[in-house]
């Protein structure tokens, strides 16, 4: 009697499994588009594909996608197609209008499947959105900020919108453009004096993005890393051979240190882009600096006519140590500290520390309290509010460094970053904050760290008992 009952328990878990228990629909291919216009004034032409099928246990009425906003991206000439129709799809977002409904004539029944189209132009907005960047010789869209995006269904159980695997990507450019995105490149095709670049996207691959232009093109190989630089005039090849010797020493510090992100030999690109606006954060939704993927994007003002100076490969180190924090470990925006940000910073002293470039770190702990006392100085001084908002960043950059500083010294270089791998490795995608931090660290040290990060988190300023150990010295009086 009890084994029949077990099975018949197990049966009935294995029809639940099976069957839907909320509405849901699966994105089954999506294919995106991107073409070049090389017009007085260039644009964007983007086409998405979709087929979805609804797989939930209801019928739909509706679906709703977010699309750049209009604004900011210089979207216009949008046109949506549901099964060869087109229709008027319904804003319901305000001001930025980048959230709209498609609505259905019938009701969407279950197990049918629907076939959608989404075009339209961009321009690079009036609002300059960091996140696209438009020339007569280049453009640049960042991740996730520049195709449709389906949402998820609201209700218990609601699903829908995921990627598919794979996605495609086709890019189009004038000849003598190179071009650049996520995933795998999957073959060119030239059409009527243009080039198309594919690209196929699995599961396991970043968000979209794209970099193209009229590059020169310079390659350096070491027996880890591939570093192509990506210029709009060629840097004398001394100067390329160093920096990418330098880059990739850098690249395999931090796969040795806290874990690949791909397999095979890693390639690494430096991009120069010209007028790159306000970067937007490796935190979600703050304002700072913004990053691509094994791309260190570095604006024309940091190449001199000699080459690449040591502030401009210390940028690049900077931009391609977010692609373990802040593309694949992504920050929370209402975290307390800047976490990516910081660790961001604390990869890069890694880097140094393995070229022979070691700073002690009473050294380090003292210039980043000069350089948070000093941007509260700086604030209280009362400028204007984007000057505030801009000190108050530094200050919590330093104060967020500094607490990594407080980690180390209390549960030990080795295992701090033992953790740091072990939430790439086991977080990669998803955000992560303090806690996600503290729960590594603990189960690393096998400490209550608790209190220590209730401490550096919740009150404002630095705690005396680290100030005390670390800051300044006054020289005595005589």
């Amino acid at each position: 009697m009890l084994a029949t009952t077990v099975a018949a328990a197990g049966l009935l878990s294995l029809v639940a499994c099976a069957v839907p228990l909320g509405p849901s629909y699966t994105v089954e291919q999506q294919q995106l588009e991107v073409r070049y216009v090389a017009t007085s004034q260039p644009h964007l032409g983007v086409r998405a594909s979709y087929r979805l099928i609804n797989t939930g246990n209801q019928a739909l009425s509706s679906l709703e996608v977010t699309l750049p906003a209009e604004k900011a991206y210089g979207r216009q000439n949008l046109r949506v197609l549901l099964d060869n129709q087109e229709l008027a799809p319904q804003v319901v977002s305000e001001p930025q209008k980048d959230t709209f409904r498609i609505s259905f004539d019938a009701a969407w029944p279950r197990r049918a499947r629907h076939a959608i189209e989404i075009a339209y132009d961009l321009t690079a907005g009036v609002e300059s959105d960091p996140r696209i960047v438009m020339g007569r010789d280049a453009f640049l869209l960042c991740s996730g900020s520049w195709y449709p995006l389906f949402l998820p269904l609201k209700g218990i159980f609601a699903k829908g919108g995921e990627r598919p695997d794979p996605t495609q990507i086709s890019i189009w450019v004038p000849q003598g453009f190179v071009t650049l995105s996520s995933g795998r490149a999957a073959g060119t095709h030239r059409r009527n004096g243009e080039f198309e670049y594919r690209f196929r996207l699995s599961k396991q691959d970043f968000d979209p993005f794209v970099v193209a232009g009229r590059y020169h093109e310079q390659k350096v190989r070491t027996p880890n890393v591939t570093v192509i630089f990506w210029t709009f005039q060629p840097a004398p090849a001394e100067q390329t051979q160093r920096a990418g010797a330098r880059i990739a020493a850098a690249v395999r510090t931090y796969e040795t240190t806290f874990g690949p992100i791909g397999k095979g030999r890693p390639t690494v690109w430096v991009v120069e882009v010209s007028q790159m606006r306000k970067k937007v954060s490796w935190e979600i939704g703050q304002q700072a600096a913004f990053s691509l993927p094994n791309v260190a994007l570095l604006n024309s003002v940091d190449f001199t006519p000699a080459g690449l100076s040591e502030g401009t490969i210390t940028l690049a180190e900077l931009e391609l140590a977010a692609t373990w924090f802040g593309n694949t470990l992504r920050g929370q925006p209402q975290s307390p500290l800047p976490l990516m940000a910081s660790l961001v910073e604390y990869a890069a002293t890694l880097a140094g520390e393995a070229r022979g470039e070691s700073v002690e770190p009473r050294e380090r702990a003292v210039s980043l309290l000069r350089r948070f006392e000093d941007a509260g100085k700086r604030v209280e001084e009362k400028p204007t509010a984007s000057d505030v908002e801009s000190w108050r960043e530094q200050m919590n950059l330093a104060k967020a460094e500094l607490f990594l500083l407080a980690l180390e010294a209390q549960c030990g270089k080795e295992k701090l970053r033992r953790a740091l791998a072990w939430m790439v490795r086991s977080l990669r995608g998803k955000p992560v904050d303090y806690e996600d931090l503290r729960s590594a660290l603990e189960a690393e040290t096998r400490q209550n760290l608790s209190e220590l990060f209730r401490v550096w988190l919740n009150h404002p300023g630095i705690p005396g008992d680290f100030r005390a150990r670390y800051e300044e010295k006054n020289e005595p009086t005589k």
